[in-house]
């Protein structure tokens, strides 16, 4: 009853686990280098139908590059 932050990070959020927790607590999706326990970007989740898979932005004056298959870059969104 007292946990109020859920933060969530490296992999995609199933949906029926944002849906189960929404209502009770402030999920926070994080992502970051596999090889450490670093986040480097952070997505708020704001709605119980929000994708899981968004990695959001980066946190303070950190810079991210999105690569597709092909290692060409993914235009913001």
């Amino acid at each position: 009853p007292s946990l109020r932050k859920l933060i969530l990070g490296g992999e995609e959020v199933p949906q029926h686990l944002i849906e189960k927790w929404f209502d009770h607590v402030q999920i926070i999706q994080t992502y970051g280098p596999t090889e450490a326990a670093v986040s480097v970007t952070v997505n708020f989740v704001h709605s119980k139908t929000s994708p899981g898979k968004i990695i959001g932005r980066p946190f303070g004056s950190n810079r991210i590059v999105v690569l597709d298959d092909d290692l060409e870059m993914v235009p913001a969104e």
